[in-house]
């Protein structure tokens, strides 16, 4: 299905943040393997973490509020344009408020992560600790392993030096080699050591973890802000589960969306369509959309309630694939 205008933009914005996320993790690269080269590995593990809140974790907590300001103020100009072509006769303005506390919505919703509870608005996330562990424990441990390596190798090296100078002849001399995670022991220093474990262990992880954080909050950011303004805006009457247009069976498994964009839970527009009152949830990486439904003509005087059982058909059709949940209000 083809992408709306909106969702080129909203996905315009998302792409702008992905590749804003590198510079951070570059600059932690830059700060950590200089004090490596000066002072050490042990110098490195000492300032890492410093320099982790200085170069990561402010950038990006400054990174994901002003990405979901951006989106909210997005989602506001996308339904007013709208009202403006199907009602051309209401005035309706969108308020700011809506777009305020959809940020700070999705930036305080508690998150959950190894048993502790975290907001994407925080400073420090349960995975900074983590990657922090891992990178000095990497460090450490591969400090070891070449260590080990080299009093190995070259202790074979002088006793190939021994028994080539006891048959009289010239001894070959060869760059000792390591296996872990280096080719060549001569290349191994601090800085090379440190630098390796940060690429392996801290950026290429903490990049993904942020790109997720902020896909995930782009979405629900979206989705936040036009449900605030549904609250005062009673032409907009239901949420269409619409096919991101990357989906495939591939990616969605058991046609978790697909069957989400066709079941029939009760609203009069028909199949896929929901009331505010509750979401099915989207799969990991799902970038299916919830679009709004409009009253005809801006009819607003019978907006349809939902049935009953709504939300015993909502979490039956959820169930299926994993819990239900109710967006934030």
């Amino acid at each position: 299905m083809p992408r709306s205008a909106h969702q080129r933009q909203l996905l315009t914005t998302l792409r702008d943040a992905f590749v804003q996320l590198r510079a951070p993790f570059a600059q932690l690269r830059t700060r950590v393997v200089d004090d490596a080269t000066r002072h050490g590995t042990a110098g490195a593990l000492r300032t890492f973490p410093h320099w982790y809140d200085i170069c990561v974790a402010q950038p990006r907590r400054e990174l994901f509020r002003r990405t979901a300001t951006t989106i909210a103020h997005q989602r506001l100009t996308s339904i007013e344009q709208t009202i403006a072509q199907r009602y051309p006769h209401r005035r309706f303005p969108t308020s700011a408020n809506s777009a305020h506390k959809a940020v700070h919505q999705a930036l305080t919703r508690p998150r959950v992560s190894a048993g502790r509870a975290w907001h994407l608005g925080d400073m420090t996330w349960p995975v900074d600790r983590s990657l922090r562990v891992k990178f000095a424990l990497t460090v450490d441990d591969w400090s070891r392993r070449a260590r080990a390596n080299q009093s190995i190798t070259l202790h074979a090296a002088a006793s190939h030096i021994a028994a080539a100078l006891g048959q009289g002849k010239a001894p070959k001399i060869t760059k000792p080699a390591i296996k872990y995670p280096f080719d060549d022991l001569t290349d191994v220093d601090a800085a090379d050591l440190v630098g390796a474990a940060l690429d392996d262990v801290v950026i290429n992880r903490g990049e993904y973890y942020a790109a997720v954080g902020i896909r995930d909050l782009a979405r629900e950011v979206d989705l936040l802000t036009a449900r605030n303004e549904s609250q005062r805006i009673p032409m907009i009457i239901g949420w269409r589960w619409t096919l991101s247009d990357a989906h495939t069976e591939e990616k969605c498994r058991a046609s978790e969306c697909l069957t989400y964009s066709t079941a029939d839970v009760g609203h009069p527009a028909g199949g896929g369509v929901y009331f505010d009152l509750l979401f099915p949830q989207g799969h990991p990486n799902c970038w299916c959309n919830l679009e709004e439904v409009w009253a005809e003509d801006g009819d607003d005087a019978n907006v349809p309630q939902p049935p009953d059982d709504y939300e015993d058909r909502v979490r039956a059709l959820t169930e299926q694939f994993h819990d239900f949940y109710a967006a934030a209000a």
